[in-house]
């Protein structure tokens, strides 16, 4: 391709005598280029065209002449725009869905709320264990009226109004009520099923670890046919293993053992554990015994009060009234 600034006849003469461009020496030559190596109107000129143009392109280096001598292969160029727009519900699709809420609420009553939202297309959601005077609840970003209406009803109750959210229209079901005090089994059932789950599991792998036999960790972990991961640079005061998780039932192990002798089981949070202890590294003494002593009176002190204040909260007689009016 032959670029120069001027008219005339010869390209290459007009070019070395008229171009104010560093390819003038070389008569406008400018070799074979690939889209993105010039400005775009330049580029745009120079692919668009065909073998044999002569354009005239003005960019902001001034006035262009080029000649197309020759092009070589081709690309589909494509060019991309992306719009953000935020999307919100015509008065006509909040009309519908008011009027698709009323009607759940007008048929719902002595039917089987689940069953006939789900007839309907409708969503289901639970909010578990939710408080008088929360102001959140899962999945609603506007509870309050709820959870107000929720602590006046009795359990299976379909609360009287439809509940206006930022998207969406709610209809909602007291479908529990929890009791002071100690819950029982069935309402913590659920809840404390994955920790009982777990607590057999552990009960199962401490007795095969057991049954394992004595010796060394290394032969332990053959018969198990599982890993031993060495750990260094255990601290007390920061219990966890690296890589693992917070394991302070370990730690607390690690630190009342015996260095070389193998331990018993130990159930942590992530699994069970066998481990042997190489060795101690006494820490560096502390500098200035003051300031420590002085730093743990003044977090006793903090915490002394906040616990007295919930002793107190605790054991008053005292009724929470505060759902009715905020």
């Amino acid at each position: 391709m032959k670029r120069f600034n001027f008219e005339g006849g010869n390209f290459a003469e007009l070019a070395k005598n008229y171009s104010v461009d560093g390819s003038k020496d070389k008569g406008g030559e400018l070799g074979t280029f690939a889209r993105g190596a010039m400005v775009p109107e330049f580029e745009n000129a120079a692919f668009d065209g065909k073998a044999g143009d002569i354009k005239v392109v003005k960019s902001q280096f001034g006035y262009h002449i080029l000649k197309i001598e020759k092009q070589i292969g081709s690309s589909k160029v494509a060019k991309l725009a992306y719009v953000e727009k935020t999307l919100a519900a015509s008065s006509k699709t909040q009309a519908a869905a008011y009027k698709a809420a009323s009607n759940f609420l007008a048929d719902v009553k002595g039917n089987d709320f689940a069953k006939l939202a789900t007839q309907k297309g409708l969503k289901v959601a639970v909010a578990d264990r939710v408080a008088a005077t929360q102001g959140f609840a899962a999945g609603l970003d506007n509870p309050r009226k709820l959870i107000q209406d929720a602590y006046a009803a009795d359990k299976g109750d379909v609360l009287p109004e439809i509940y206006t959210m930022s998207n969406a229209y709610v209809v909602a079901r007291l479908t529990n009520v929890s009791p002071k005090g100690t819950l029982s089994l069935a309402d913590v059932k659920k809840e404390i099923e994955p920790m009982v789950r777990n607590a057999v599991k552990a009960k199962l792998l401490k007795e095969k670890l057991v049954n394992a036999g004595k010796g060394n960790i290394d032969q332990v972990g053959a018969k198990l046919a599982r890993p031993v991961s060495p750990v260094q640079n255990i601290v007390f005061a920061n219990p966890v293993i690296p890589g693992v998780a917070q394991e302070n039932a370990l730690v607390g192990s690690v630190f009342g053992s015996q260095p070389g002798k193998l331990s018993a089981p130990v159930q942590g949070e992530r699994g069970v554990y066998v481990f042997s202890v190489d060795g101690f590294t006494n820490p560096a003494p502390i500098a200035n015994m003051f300031k420590q002593k002085e730093g743990m009176l003044l977090s006793l002190g903090q915490r002394s009060l906040g616990a007295a204040f919930q002793a107190l909260q605790d054991n008053a007689q005292i009724k929470d009234n505060r759902v009715k009016f905020y």
